[in-house]
């Protein structure tokens, strides 16, 4: 346990929770019920949309209001 403690410093703490939070986002987005239309979205459109929510840089492969 010690060993993995000296192995998570801070950079990489915050590299794994944004690559947790891209992750979970990228699942919960490919859901059916996440679409107005009951249809689950791509998980490679899934994945760029939650990188580009997380990076707050407001990027999209489909309008995210109507889809």
């Amino acid at each position: 346990m010690n060993y993995l403690m000296s192995r998570l410093t801070p950079p990489r703490i915050m590299a794994i929770g944004f690559a947790f939070i891209i992750i979970i986002g990228a699942v919960l987005l490919s859901l059916p019920i996440a679409s107005a239309n009951g249809t689950s979205l791509q998980f490679i459109d899934a994945l760029f949309t939650a990188t580009s929510a997380t990076c707050v840089t407001g990027l999209v492969v489909v309008d995210t209001g109507s889809y």
